[in-house]
């Protein structure tokens, strides 16, 4: 909540060189404009990562670039082995399973 995202700019300071990814782009909640913003004021790079087109198409609004339509586990696996980057990630917001489609449930049941 609100009071997670003021923690973390206490810290920010804190982390290591690096970009702040965020998988499972908001739907209104304020997470990709607070890390973009986050990401902005402290030079870090900033990438939004969702699978659905609702959460690609809500975070290109909100930053633009930084959106990336994949399952966070693909694009992952892709940025880790990118051998032109110079930083890893500093900081991952994990938020990509708290919404329930028909298709998880199913899933969770396996």
């Amino acid at each position: 909540g609100a009071s997670a995202y003021y923690r973390l700019t206490e810290v920010v300071a804190e982390l290591d060189a690096g970009d702040i990814v965020e998988v499972g782009s908001d739907r209104g909640e304020g997470s990709t404009q607070f890390f973009s913003a986050l990401a902005n004021t402290t030079g870090r790079g900033f990438y939004s990562i969702d699978f659905s087109d609702d959460g690609f198409q809500n975070a290109q609004k909100v930053c633009g670039t930084c959106a990336r339509q994949s399952m966070g586990e693909t694009w992952l696996e892709t940025f880790l082995h990118d051998r032109t980057r110079k930083t890893g990630i500093a900081l991952a917001y994990l938020d990509n399973y708290d919404w329930t489609y028909p298709w998880t449930t199913q899933m969770a049941y396996k």
